[in-house]
C-alpha cells in the first residue's frame, strides 16, 4: 500500500510540474524581441510612424522594440494575436516593461499596453479588455490580470501612444519583456497536499 501511495505521489508531482511549466509558459511569441519583430504586426505607415529595434533594455542586454510615432497616420499599433481557445474562465497575467524616450504630445499623454479578448482575429467585438498606461522616462514594469470570457478565442496584445482623449497620439517608446501567462494551477498544490496527508496517516 505504501509503495502504491509513493508511486501515486511521484506521478502526481511529475504531472503537476509538467502542467505548471506548460501553464506558466509565456503565450506571447517573441515577447523579449530577441528575434527582431517576428511574431508582431505594426500597423503604422513605416515613414512618420515606425517600429524598429533598440539595444536599450531593462537588463542591459538583448533587444527591445522601438515604437516611434510622429504623425500619427491611421492607428499605429504594435500588436500580436494569441490563441486562447479552451482557456475560458482562466485568469491570464499580462505584463510589460516600457520606457519613454520622447514625451508624447501633449506631455500628459502616454502609451497604452492593452489586451483585448476577441471571438476571432477578424472580429471588431471586444468581449473584455485591460490596459496599462506608461509615461516614465525610466524602464517601468507593470502587471495586470484578465479573465478569458466565454466566446473569446483570441487575445490581442497591442501597444499604441494615446492622447488624453484616448485617440492615437505621438511619442517614442521602448517596449520589452511582454508576457501573457496562465498562473500555476492551485489544483496541483492541493493534490500534493492530499497525498502528503495520506503518507502522514500511514506512518501514524
Amino acid at each position: 500500500m505504501m509503495k502504491s501511495i509513493l508511486f501515486s505521489a511521484g506521478v502526481a508531482t511529475a504531472i503537476c510540474f509538467l502542467s505548471a511549466d506548460t501553464a506558466k509558459a509565456n503565450r506571447v511569441a517573441n515577447g523579449d524581441f530577441e528575434d527582431g519583430l517576428n511574431g508582431w504586426t505594426f500597423t503604422g505607415d513605416g515613414v512618420t510612424d515606425t517600429a524598429s529595434l533598440s539595444s536599450d533594455t531593462p537588463s542591459g542586454a538583448g533587444m527591445s522594440a522601438d515604437l516611434n510615432i510622429n504623425g500619427p497616420n491611421g492607428l499605429p499599433w504594435l500588436q500580436q494575436d494569441i490563441d486562447v481557445s479552451g482557456l475560458t474562465g482562466l485568469d491570464l497575467t499580462f505584463s510589460a516593461s516600457v520606457k519613454e524616450l520622447r514625451p508624447a504630445s501633449p506631455d500628459d499623454a502616454w502609451i497604452a499596453g492593452q489586451v483585448w479578448m476577441l471571438p476571432n482575429s477578424g472580429s471588431g467585438l471586444i468581449l473584455s479588455s485591460v490596459a496599462l498606461f506608461y509615461s516614465s522616462p525610466d524602464w517601468f514594469e507593470q502587471t495586470t490580470n484578465i479573465t478569458v470570457p466565454a466566446g473569446a478565442n483570441v487575445a490581442r496584445v497591442l501597444f499604441t501612444p494615446q492622447n488624453p482623449s484616448f485617440l492615437a497620439g505621438n511619442g517614442q517608446y521602448l517596449i520589452d519583456d511582454v508576457s501573457l501567462v496562465v498562473p500555476e494551477p492551485s489544483t496541483c498544490i492541493l493534490a500534493m497536499l492530499s497525498i502528503g496527508g495520506l503518507l502522514i496517516r500511514r506512518k501514524c
